[in-house]
């Protein structure tokens, strides 16, 4: 584009201001300031011609980077990567800004975008193995690359188990017409609120471990930011999918149309 970067980002603030995202990040605690550090990137983005997928594929080069420099036995490297690896989570956010702005959101980027999103999660896996190399490879006799597959092995059992609900719950409403299950919501019951309550307490837990990382890393408290992961996940493993089974026993009821 020929305009200017300020003007750019100008025309930036101004959309997110008028548009439906403001709205939508009221659900998330820091979507706001996450979205306003991402306006810089795309309008220098859209001033250099780059394009929403090639910010995405930007943003897996830095992902990369960061597991390669956790893992390099450098100085300060978890704080190095860290530091990387927010850097890609910002990005995350200025490939649907670009997008946005040249009206070309579409499928593809949202599938690319996702499955960058999902390489993301194996943070934990790395930042055990640069933990491992380092002064105290373990923690009460326990190896800490251990420590990161569980918590990588957590959060991606839950993603998958997320999916699978979600086709489910696609298919019926397909073979068998339109499926309500928000239902128990409405009605109030103890699975609703309980789950409704989590998924929000969830959601903005997982949006504001990326600075935390930071944080912890540069106090010299990665292991400590490691352990609280595992921990938080392997609780999410405990009670979510307990609590969505149980809102969801309705559906074993319907039999399956071969």
């Amino acid at each position: 584009m020929n305009h200017s970067i300020w003007i750019l980002y100008k025309r930036i603030l101004k959309d997110y201001a008028v548009g439906n995202k403001k709205a939508q990040d009221k659900y998330y605690v820091l979507f706001s300031i996450y979205r306003h550090l991402c306006f810089p990137f795309a309008a220098i983005s859209l001033r250099l011609g780059i394009s929403a997928n090639g910010i995405t594929l930007a943003g897996f080069a830095l992902i990369v980077i960061s597991y390669g420099t956790m893992v390099s036995g450098l100085n300060n490297a978890t704080f190095l990567g860290a530091c990387w690896y927010f850097l890609a989570f910002i990005l995350d956010f200025a490939d649907g800004t670009v997008a946005r702005f040249n009206n070309k959101p579409n499928y593809f980027g949202k599938l690319i975008d996702g499955l960058v999103d999902y390489f993301q999660h194996f943070l934990y896996l790395f930042m055990g193995i640069g933990l491992y190399f380092g002064e105290n490879p373990y923690l009460l006799g326990v190896n800490w690359i251990v420590l990161g597959a569980a918590a990588t092995g957590s959060v991606h059992l839950i993603l998958y188990f997320r999916m699978r609900v979600a086709y489910f719950v696609s298919e019926i409403e397909l073979t068998e017409g339109s499926f309500d299950e928000s239902a128990p919501i409405k009605r109030q019951t103890v699975y609703g609120r309980l789950l409704s309550k989590l998924n929000w307490i969830v959601a903005n837990i997982i949006i504001g471990l990326p600075p935390l990382f930071v944080v912890f890393s540069y106090f010299d408290m990665a292991d400590i930011f490691l352990i609280a992961a595992c921990l938080f996940y392997f609780s999410l493993v405990c009670f979510e999918i307990p609590l969505r089974l149980s809102r969801l026993k309705g559906l074993s009821r319907l039999a399956r149309k071969l």
